[in-house]
């Protein structure tokens, strides 16, 4: 299960190039365009999502070989299915935030969640098969994709624009496509360690390693959301030519993140023990110092250093 996910990770930001995150560079620049730049990020991501079939065909003998399981070939096209479908599905949210439509974010995010949880609880309780908990997955981001699609027609009516600006499509790409490539570099650098301990451990050393990957829940979300909040903010402050006050923004966003970071890392590495013998009992007991390592990470990323790049158009830096 951790393997295929593992898949899944590493394929989506290389397929999805950044274009879902560039609109909130240019949908506080573009309103009067924003049905046209909804439309071709929706029809782009879908397409490139679609993209994950061929590529896990191709390379599925090479999979097998690294996971030292066959049954993969049994489970690429699963892999596949649920890979293409995150690398759509993500738009939804982003684009409740930029509408500052701040209950029905807080209100799908929890419904999403739920939602998920019975999906695959359901499956493990009927099935009791790992497969079947991804297929779970599977269908959660597909119910996403399709609410997205419903949402995107009535509201923004990506089938009938009659004035298409190549130009904005153009910018968008030229936008995105430098910190599509970096993201490319990160997430090879993230994913590099998951693949080399594939090769050379079993899939039981493996599953320790990545208990203690083990993420603390709602720091990855606490940081996005604030930067998805104050991104669009940082974007009009490039277009007034207003540095110091997308500095002085920066700065505060970054003492926020270390505010609220720096005490939860401390709690977790005093307590992993405890933690992770609660939740994955003592047969994972080898996994604490791992997440301890590992936790540290999180500080480097309160810093936001992607911030200014992303929001004064030098993606290339990124």
């Amino acid at each position: 299960y951790r393997q295929l996910l593992l898949v899944a990770a590493f394929l989506k930001p290389i397929l999805e190039m950044s274009m879902s995150s560039s609109l909130f560079f240019f949908s506080p620049q573009m309103k009067e365009n924003t049905n046209q730049l909804y439309a071709q990020t929706f029809f782009f991501l879908l397409l490139a999502g679609l993209l994950a079939f061929p590529i896990l065909y191709f390379f599925k003998g090479g999979l097998v070989l690294l996971f030292k399981n066959d049954n993969f070939y049994n489970y690429y096209f699963l892999c596949a299915t649920y890979t293409s479908l995150t690398v759509v599905s993500v738009m939804l949210e982003y684009i409740l935030i930029l509408e500052k439509r701040v209950r029905a974010v807080f209100f799908y995010l929890i419904v999403s969640d739920i939602l998920r949880v019975v999906l695959m609880l359901s499956a493990v309780y009927v099935f009791r098969t790992f497969v079947s908990i991804y297929i779970a997955q599977i269908v959660f981001q597909l119910v996403i994709v399709l609410a997205l699609f419903i949402y995107l027609i009535r509201k923004y009516s990506i089938f009938n624009i009659h004035q298409w600006d190549g130009g904005i499509l153009l910018k968008q790409i030229k936008y995105a496509f430098p910190l599509g490539f970096g993201g490319i570099s990160k997430t090879i650098g993230k994913s590099a360690n998951g693949f080399i301990l594939n090769a050379y451990l079993t899939a039981s050393s493996y599953a320790v390693f990545s208990i203690g990957a083990f993420k603390i829940p709602l720091i990855k979300e606490f940081y996005a959301s604030i930067a998805r909040t104050t991104r669009p903010k940082f974007a009009l402050y490039w277009k007034e030519g207003k540095v110091k006050e997308a500095i002085e923004l920066w700065h505060k966003q970054i003492a926020i993140f270390f505010c609220a970071t720096l005490p939860i890392v401390l709690f977790f590495f005093i307590m992993a023990h405890e933690i992770i013998t609660f939740l994955y009992t003592d047969e994972y007991v080898d996994s604490v110092n791992i997440f301890r390592i590992l936790i540290f990470g999180i500080l480097l990323q309160a810093t936001s250093w992607g911030t200014i790049p992303k929001a004064f158009n030098a993606t290339g830096y990124v």
